[in-house]
């Protein structure tokens, strides 16, 4: 699909050298991959959030180190322990 965007020249002359020295095969690919990676990181840091705050909660801790010791546990046996 084809899109326009108003990108600063700094940002057009970082892809091209990038693109130049082999980053990506073509600039599209460059940018289609550094927008894949910074949506993955945006994903990563609002989870990384999520389980900030779920470590906040007394009720969610209980339960997580239920699962840790039965995990333990289950490991421990499997290993013949």
């Amino acid at each position: 699909m084809k899109r326009t965007y108003n990108l600063d020249a700094e940002i057009v002359a970082i892809v091209r050298r990038e693109v130049e020295d082999g980053a990506a095969p073509s600039q599209d690919a460059f940018v289609a991959a550094a927008i894949r990676n910074w949506a993955r990181e945006l994903r990563e840091a609002r989870e990384a959030l999520r389980w900030a705050e779920a470590a906040r909660d007394p009720q969610f801790a209980t339960e997580a180190g239920v699962l840790e010791r039965g995990t333990l546990a289950d490991e421990h046996a499997a290993w013949g322990g």
